[in-house]
């Protein structure tokens, strides 16, 4: 197994300046190494879905920090005992739970209000000469979405994730020191009460009936504690996971004009770009799985308790899968890519991701051709596990 002088934990700290060259150094030289702390660190495509699938690799969510009395202060205060974070049964029921929330019914809604706020959105940008696409597109379309999801109005929401930003970084695994930590963690329990709170006063007022609420509705009051930390965890990264997805995305549009304006003339494109997109620009990076019996990954020996690191950007760019991994090209094979993983932790907020950008290419297409980036333009920065734009500023082209 090759020797690795960067590591997964310089990816989260923004240490690596070009992540797509050095992606493409690994598969140059191999898809298997082992980083400075021991870590197997995995980069091949074929790979990174073995580990996905297999239940001999769990999900662990303190191995995201680096330093191991940051690993202790999370165990102790119970945060990886959400039950989203588990691998057992309770997981599974959970997101069974769920699935009502992403039906095609609650799906369309969710899809038509998206489409509603862009082209309103749309109009009220129209005459400015430049504007910041995150704070003015990205982030109301996906506190939009998230709020419809789980039955929260935007006011409500925008608040919340206004309010824990702190605990933003702790879901997004961002490093901090113990003493931030400590307070994301504490900071983490408020915001769930609050949730919760917000649920409760939701439920007064339903009489139609979301799945969110109706769950929240039949849920043992001993057990709302339990669902507001996942709803809240629910929410959170669907926030930022959104907002980043789509400002990537808007980007790499912007660079291909003339395949966005084909892309909404020609229905058969969509989903081909969509795919394509989800592959190039997807905020996800890298995910940590440990081994709890030995094992082989290929020919490479794995001990139990052994870290494993996917680095699910560099498996969207494997040469041996996606030839010319670097273009966005919409005729390639239809290869599934890595954004949303795998196995029992795959995305649950998929089919989310899909109806942010299926709106972002339908209904902002024409607004978007008529503006570029902004030079210098704004660089990608690595938020923790995500990566993506802090600001975006695009102009009118004359």
């Amino acid at each position: 197994m090759s020797e690795l002088r960067f590591g997964p934990y310089d990816i989260l700290q923004d240490r690596v300046t070009d992540l797509r060259q050095f992606y493409a150094s690994l598969h140059a030289v191999g898809g298997i190494f082992k980083d400075a702390h021991g870590v197997h660190v995995v980069a091949q495509y074929a790979s990174i879905i073995d580990v996905l699938n297999d239940p001999r690799f769990v999900f662990s969510c303190d191995l995201v920090f680096e330093n191991s009395s940051q690993r202790e202060l999370l165990r102790r205060s119970g945060f990886p005992n959400l039950i989203m974070f588990q691998s057992g049964a309770a997981h599974l029921e959970l997101r069974r739970a769920l699935i009502p929330l992403f039906s095609p019914s609650r799906l369309s809604v969710i899809q038509e209000r998206l489409n509603t706020f862009a082209l309103m959105r749309a109009v009220q940008l129209a005459e400015k000469r430049s504007y910041e696409f995150v704070s003015e597109i990205g982030k109301p379309l996906a506190t939009l979405a998230v709020s419809t999801l789980i039955g929260l109005s935007e006011q409500s929401s925008s608040e919340l994730i206004s309010e824990a930003e702190l605990v933003r970084n702790l879901v997004a695994a961002v490093p901090m020191e113990p003493k931030i930590l400590t307070r994301a963690l504490a900071d983490f329990s408020a915001s769930a009460i609050r949730l919760g709170a917000m649920m409760d006063a939701s439920l007064v007022k339903s009489c139609t009936g979301h799945p969110a609420i109706d769950l929240w509705r039949v849920t043992d009051p001993e057990k709302r504690h339990i669902l507001a930390g996942n709803l809240l965890l629910l929410l959170l990264t669907g926030f930022d996971t959104l907002h980043f997805l789509l400002s990537n995305a808007a980007a790499k549009l912007l660079a291909h004009s003339a395949l966005l304006r084909r892309s909404k003339m020609t229905p058969s494109l969509l989903r081909p770009v969509i795919d394509e997109l989800l592959r190039l620009v997807s905020p996800g990076q890298i995910v940590f799985r440990h081994a709890i019996v030995d094992a082989k990954l290929g020919d490479h020996a794995i001990q139990r308790g052994d870290q494993v690191a996917l680095l699910i950007g560099a498996g969207n760019l494997d040469p041996n899968v996606f030839p010319h991994p670097a273009e966005l090209d919409p005729t390639r094979s239809r290869t599934r890519a890595l954004a949303f993983g795998a196995g029992m932790h795959a995305c649950i907020g998929a089919a989310l991701a899909r109806l942010g950008l299926t709106t972002l290419i339908e209904h902002l297409s024409d607004h978007l051709c008529s503006h570029g980036l902004r030079k210098p333009i704004d660089q990608q920065r690595q938020h923790g596990l995500l990566r993506g734009f802090d600001t975006l500023v695009i102009e009118r082209v004359p």
